[in-house]
């Protein structure tokens, strides 16, 4: 047996070094083909580009003599001269054609005799940048290369010779040159590959002799832990341990030694676990697959008032369901989720938080359930008080909103008797008056208008609570509306030297709201806004649409202001801004009540934004549904909020 551990880390560590080697050889010969291909290709691109630039390099020679030579025939057109010239340039290696052009960019002259291109125009680029601008021009493609040169006297420029040269025989010459630096990359290559064959059988033999060496230094060790492990399987009381070189190793045979040190020195017991699930507050009952009862702690059974051993082996059921419905064989499946009482041995139901989790048996491998569940008694009796509670105060404040109709019936009858017997009185409807009395009758009409104003306040607010307000749409032009609110306030505002301006931000179409409760919401929040403004003071009403199509009223005032924590209170009933204010100005603190409500009913909103001694704003916004536009003489609905 310990030959062959030996003999497979031999093996493995053979087959270790052997694949490294192979991997290094087959990634330094491919690395070595790529460097080759790449050799070749920039020594193939180099030579091309050299050869290629001694022949421009000719080519511009060749011109710079002929453009000299070429001034005087040209001048004075001696077509033998030419001929002479060119024809032995034509007969130099590498020319393929010689061309001079006139100073029209005709061609004069070609070097043979029949001159057969005689008076053909020069192509565009030879007349555009040589003849043109005295400009040299290269260009090379197709297998040739066009050289070109002005022909001057002086800044005269008199034409132009064009040379063309021919790639055959540089391509011919950097083909061979590509064929020596294969056969020499080749010979090179196949050198590599012989060295990396050598190299490969060397350290193959090499590893083999370290991996017999190393087979038998790693091996020793862990056959010692091997024997101390049948040892302790077979429980001998002295067992020898190994002191391995290795960290790794060494660390291993420590816990080893610890686990069996802990093993000799403790039995394993529940009683610990048994303990912590025994003190638990919670409920536990623990289920195996086929939600049979396993295990149950005492709160479980001081509960439930079962014994634990009438619970185990048991269906969850029998905790579940009431003793009528209870069966032995009931196994059905548990939804955890709607688990909401339990069963006492009594019959007695007991609400229950529930909540359940399956954790992994390290006994025989199947999941078990851990559930746990908590009395709520006195939490559900709790809800029931809170629930009572609540239905007692809505129907006090039912009651309380009854009353406060009934009430305002009641007193708005003798008011409005009041108040006319006082403007008779107040008109000498029956004659003249004492001026003493005049005063008291003005005063009394006054004050039972108040009153009744009150009492219409109270009433709105107690429909509005008792959700008894309903809408009585129609068709509203919004100009006409904001013009006869202003009118009634600017009464009460030139008393105060209040100037009171309206701003339209643009043409609003007909809204389709509650006339009556429009014209309340803005009287409302205009009062106020003249009420809490300092004499001499401003308030500006300003309507326009937002960019979603609502339209909105906003009022601002430069009064006294309030403080931002008081606005969520002041738009309760009865609240005011602060017992300052409640002492410096009447009312009952209604008015915002009532328009937030009113707008509200209409699908809108209401915001106040303020701040102490620097005026508020009360914008009022109203969906752009109830835009109304025109169309074949139809009232419809705006489709603005579709934009």
């Amino acid at each position: 047996m310990t030959l062959r551990l030996r003999e497979r880390y031999a093996l493995m560590l053979a087959s270790a070094a052997l694949a490294a080697s192979a991997v290094v050889t087959i990634i330094f010969l491919h690395v070595a083909e790529i460097n080759r291909n790449s050799m070749s290709k920039a020594s193939a691109a180099i030579s091309q580009h050299h050869m290629m630039k001694q022949l421009e390099g000719r080519g511009r020679g060749l011109l710079i003599m002929m453009s000299s030579a070429l001034v005087n025939p040209l001048y004075k057109e001696d077509f033998e001269t030419l001929y002479n010239l060119l024809s032995s340039v034509r007969n130099l290696p590498d020319v393929r054609d010689i061309l001079v052009y006139d100073a029209g960019g005709a061609i004069l002259h070609d070097g043979t005799t029949t001159i057969q291109n005689f008076g053909v125009m020069a192509a565009a680029d030879i007349r555009d940048r040589v003849i043109a601008k005295g400009e040299w021009l290269v260009v090379s493609k197709d297998k040739q290369t066009r050289v070109a040169a002005p022909i001057k006297i002086g800044q005269r420029i008199l034409g132009a010779v064009e040379l063309t040269l021919n790639h055959d025989r540089i391509n011919a010459a950097i083909d061979s040159h590509n064929a020596a630096l294969e056969e020499i990359a080749d010979q090179n290559y196949d050198r590599l590959l012989r060295m990396a064959v050598v190299s490969i059988s060397v350290a193959l033999l090499i590893s083999m002799v370290v991996g017999a060496f190393a087979a038998r230094r790693l091996s020793r060790p862990i056959e010692e832990l091997r024997e101390a492990v049948h040892g302790i399987a077979e429980g001998r009381p002295n067992l020898v341990w190994p002191s391995p070189k290795d960290e790794e190793l060494r660390e291993l045979a420590e816990g080893l030694k610890a686990m069996v040190r802990d093993l000799r020195a403790k039995t394993v017991s529940t009683a610990y676990l048994d303990d912590i699930i025994g003190n638990m507050f919670d409920c536990l009952v623990v289920t195996d697959t086929r939600q049979r009862i396993e295990k149950v702690n005492p709160a479980t059974c001081a509960l439930t008032e079962y014994a634990a051993h009438e619970l185990i082996n048991q269906p969850l059921s029998i905790l579940l369901t009431s003793p009528e419905a209870r069966s032995s064989a009931i196994y059905a499946a548990i939804d955890a989720k709607r688990i909401d009482n339990i069963y006492t041995k009594s019959g007695r139901a007991i609400p229950v938080l529930w909540g359940s989790s399956s954790m992994a048996s390290h006994v025989d491998g199947q999941p078990r359930t851990v559930s746990l569940f908590r009395d709520i008694s006195g939490i559900r009796a709790y809800e029931a008080q809170l629930r009572a509670a609540r239905e007692e105060a809505e129907v006090a404040n039912a009651a309380k909103s009854r009353f406060l109709a009934n009430m305002s019936h009641e007193l708005r009858t003798p008011l409005n008797a009041i108040i006319g017997f006082s403007a008779m009185i107040k008109d000498q409807m029956r004659g003249p008056m004492p001026d003493g009395y005049m005063g008291y009758a003005v005063d009394i009409h006054e004050s039972a208008e108040h009153l009744l104003a009150i009492i219409n306040d109270i009433l709105d607010i107690s429909k509005l609570e008792a959700g008894k307000m309903e809408l009585m749409e129609e068709e509203v032009a919004v100009e006409e509306m904001l013009s006869l609110v202003l009118r009634i306030i600017r009464q009460r505002a030139d008393e105060r030297g209040i100037a009171v301006e309206l701003v339209l931000k643009e043409k609003i179409p007909d809204l389709l709201v509650d006339a009556r409760m429009l014209k309340q919401i803005l009287i409302n929040i205009l009062s106020n806004a003249v009420k809490f403004n300092i004499d001499e003071g401003r308030v500006t009403l300003t309507a326009g649409r937002l960019l979603n199509g609502d339209v909105y009223f906003a009022v601002r005032d430069t009064g006294i202001g309030m403080d931002p924590a008081d606005i969520p209170r002041l738009l309760e009933p009865f609240a005011q801004a602060s017992a300052a204010h409640s002492r410096s100005h009447q009312g009952t603190g209604l008015g915002l009540a009532i328009a937030k409500s009113m707008v509200t009913l209409h699908g809108g909103a209401l915001t106040v934004d303020s701040a102490i001694n620097a005026g508020t704003t009360v914008t009022v916004t109203l969906p752009a549904e109830r835009l109304l536009i025109r169309a074949d003489k139809r009232t419809e609905r705006s489709e603005i909020a579709r934009q």
